[in-house]
């Protein structure tokens, strides 16, 4: 207690090296502290399910066809269910949309469609009413719901009596039956799948996911020992679906955090770098402020305290300055938290879950308490070394630094420069990783460009004749609306995250033989959306009025597929075979560009474009291209759909620009947040060797006036600083150019066209410290030219 009293008045007297030191912990204490919330919040924390590690997702597989993670044809899950030795259950899931209709206003709302067991599997229960019966996930039996809990707050007002009311999906009157709250899953309405006898044996059409939970003491490798020998029963049984064709398991937490997880290590390793910068610089002031106190231990060694007691006592202090800065560093992490999550990525799971908690608390304190020693530790051994003799005979002739304690305090702001060289060699890369993601060409021109989605029951508009019918009059209706230039329809809209991938064979050629394509990606569009989008058509011809239901099946393709289907030929005229129920053969009319509708990183694959008068499964995005602001045009898209059918809801209303920005949020994130972790490493790190310079120059002010007197230049004294500030500048570019050659290569699978030994990068960011350290010891070394000879001369 007596060594606290004494470090908190010793840390009074110098009110000016508290704040500073404070302030720069509770930056690096408070930075750790935000990342690591989002950490815990998205890594760490288990599953809000009991004995979440028993919880796995299950999926196909087939390398073969460049599926490696797949959906399930459901047959096969039917299969699965049955064969299986190992899940206590299984439940399949199926994401889908609704019209609810019937109340104020039509509305588009999410769902899933799920087997009557997955409730049990994630032992949830209902917080109002009941769960599915085993029943009602049979064909005919399945007019219940089940609202989440967010959407029956937000659309009933949370009112209880609806349970056992009525509402209208798609059409069909259904009985709300109860109110659920499932975590990581939120669509607002929950369904029973209810497959009808013929899906049972479907075992080509993938289209839905699996959740199970193992058995108590079955492990993951036990499981998957047993669902690869159901695998290659059913490849026996069904040949020509199931070849090549495996299954996959996986933790449902990696499921859900897998993308995520190898950014986020790195912003924690990142994070950490700043910290150890901030307790480099904080020991260089310990030295510093230990070095003007060395008579005051020297006395105090003279009147008998022993080493350990000085130790402590520096200890003390260090570790309540970690103690101070950690409090302020929860402030600080409180704050940079709600900057992160304003900076969210579309792409970051269980945000909800992210926030200050205990673990994060304990975590800050450790972080503190650690920081104080790794500060505090080294400047106290230092600082009880000194020979008392030598201290006192130093302190009588002003010299306040020995060599040891100098040699230290440089070797610390090396430390500082190589940390700095890592974090900023790390943060150009990502950041000219997302420059050159930015300038990939999407293929279309995004500008003055609205998305808006509009499904169409099946049980209102049941064939493609109603569905084509329904989007010719609504095109027709957009186009001659004043600020709508032009307007088109497509099933999958870019960027949007949906895509369709069907398999489909050569007309007149053998089924594709192991190794070779045999899927491509699939969209039904309308006969102006190439016009609309701006996509270019390379050969042939766009679709036409006649390319109807009653004239023979067409269909364009892009250029990856003709260089992969006929790597020999010309594939205008070639007839294809599309296992989508629709009509065959298909001729291919028209080859267009390649675009980019997965992703401006990934690179197109094989897709056809099929008219959607032939095809139809009713689900479509309107785009439209606007002479006014497009966001403005919505409320004019909704009055032209209720004008042909006042049920009829859109949705999801959002311009291609936002679309393509939020293609690339992910890197934005990390660029962002590196940048920022490598712009204050570079901050610390010139106010380190400016702080180690200044120091220097006050203590040879003597010297430079000896120097200035025997007629030395204001050009020699500012060589003679500037050169002892780059030697140790090019020590920490060495050892940082190292670390940095070691650190990219955990980075290379977070670069796109950038490889990890980026010349360019290494280049622009040893220059940059560089010049920083230059500028940080040419200011001293200036004012050290400055110094008047006769009075540096009377200075002692």
């Amino acid at each position: 207690m007596n060594d606290l009293k004494f470090a908190l008045r010793q840390l009074r007297k110098s009110p000016g090296f508290t704040l500073v030191a404070v302030l720069a912990l509770a930056l690096g204490i408070g930075a750790n502290s935000a990342i690591f919330s989002v950490v815990n919040g998205v890594l760490l924390r288990p599953l809000s399910f009991p004995e979440p590690e028993r919880l796995v997702r299950l999926h196909e597989s087939n390398v073969r066809l460049g599926f490696p993670i797949f959906s399930i044809a459901p047959g096969t899950f039917v299969d699965w269910q049955t064969q299986n030795h190992v899940f206590e259950n299984l439940a399949a899931i199926n994401s889908s949309d609704f019209n609810l209709t019937g109340l104020d206003k039509p509305e588009r709302v999410s769902a899933f469609r799920v087997s009557a067991t997955l409730f049990p599997i994630l032992r949830v229960r209902p917080e109002l009413g009941r769960l599915f019966l085993p029943e009602e996930d049979a064909a005919g039996r399945n007019d219940v719901v089940l609202l989440s809990r967010w959407f029956w707050q937000k659309r009933f007002g949370g009112d209880k009596q609806m349970v056992g009311k009525q509402i209208t999906l798609n059409g069909q009157s259904r009985t709300i039956i109860g109110v659920v709250d499932v975590p990581t899953m939120d669509p607002a309405l929950f369904v029973p799948l209810s497959l009808p006898d013929e899906e049972h044996n479907n075992q080509g059409g993938h289209y839905v996911d699996a959740v199970g939970r193992l058995k108590p003491g079955v492990s993951l490798e036990q499981a998957q020992a047993d669902m690869d020998v159901v695998a290659r029963n059913l490849e026996r049984q069904y040949p020509e679906a199931k070849l090549g064709w495996t299954v996959g398991i996986r933790p449902m937490l990696e499921t859900i955090v897998g993308d995520v997880r190898p950014a986020l290590i790195l912003l924690l390793w990142a994070v950490a770098f700043v910290l150890l910068i901030v307790c480099a610089n904080v020991a260089n002031l310990l030295l510093a402020r230990a070095a003007a106190r060395q008579k005051e231990f020297a006395i105090r060694s003279a009147l008998g305290a022993a080493r350990w007691n000085l130790i402590r006592q520096l200890l003390t202090e260090s570790l309540l300055l970690g103690f101070l800065g950690g409090l302020g560093g929860v402030i600080v992490g409180a704050l940079g938290l709600k900057f992160l999550l304003r900076l969210q990525p579309v792409n970051l799971p269980r945000l909800q879950e992210v926030h200050l908690d205990g673990r994060v608390l304990v975590f800050t304190l450790l972080v503190s308490l650690a920081t104080g020693l790794i500060f505090g530790l080294v400047p106290a051994l230092q600082t009880t070394r000194a020979d008392l003799n030598d201290s006192l005979k130093e302190e009588g002739r002003g010299m306040t630094a020995g060599r040891r304690r100098h040699r230290l305090r440089s070797g610390l702001v090396i430390a500082e420069m190589a940390l700095s060289l890592i974090l900023l060699v790390d943060a150009g890369l990502m950041i000219r990783s997302f420059v050159r993601v930015n300038s990939q060409p999407p293929g279309y021109q995004t500008s003055h460009l609205l998305g808006v989605d509009i499904g169409l029951p099946g049980t209102k508009y049941r064939n493609v004749q109603e569905q084509a019918a329904f989007f010719d009059d609504l095109l027709e209706h957009a186009v001659h609306t004043p600020g709508i230039e032009s307007v088109g329809t497509v099933s999958d809209l870019p960027l949007s995250g949906r895509n369709a991938w069907i398999a489909v064979s050569v007309d007149g050629k053998p089924r594709p033989a192991l190794g070779e394509p045999s899927s491509a990606a699939y969209r039904q569009i309308s006969q102006n959306y190439f016009h609309t989008m701006k996509i270019s058509l390379v050969r042939g011809r766009e679709f036409t009025e006649q390319d109807r239901n009653s004239s023979a099946a067409v269909a364009v393709v892009n250029e990856t597929f003709a260089r992969t289907f006929f790597p020999k030929g010309e594939a205008l005229g070639r007839r294809i075979q599309v296992s989508d129920g629709g009509p065959n053969p298909c001729e291919i009319v028209g080859v267009i560009k390649d675009v980019k509708n997965f992703g401006l990183e990934e690179k197109p694959p094989a897709e056809m474009y099929f008219p959607y008068r032939q095809r139809s499964w009713g689900y479509f995005s309107m785009v439209v291209r606007t002479t006014a602001e497009p966001a403005s045009m919505g409320p004019l898209i909704r009055d032209l759909v209720v004008a042909i059918d006042k049920d009829q809801p859109i949705h999801n209303l959002r311009t291609m620009d936002q679309l393509l920005l939020n293609s690339t949020a992910g890197r934005r994130f990390m660029m962002v947040l590196m940048g920022l972790f490598a712009g204050i490493a570079v901050i610390l790190c010139a106010t380190g060797i400016y702080g180690l310079i200044s120091y220097v120059v006050a203590q040879r002010t003597h010297e430079f006036g000896i120097r200035m007197a025997l007629g030395a230049k204001i050009a020699d004294i500012i060589y003679l600083v500037v050169r002892q500030g780059g030697g140790l500048a090019l020590a920490g570019l060495v050892l940082g150019l190292a670390g940095a050659w070691a650190s990219t290569r955990l980075l290379a699978n977070q670069l796109y066209e950038i490889k990890p030994y980026d010349p360019v990068t290494f280049i622009a960011v040893g220059l940059t410290l560089v010049m920083v350290a230059f500028l940080a010891c040419y200011l001293p070394a200036r004012r050290a030219a400055n110094v008047d000879p006769m009075e540096a001369l009377r200075y002692e």
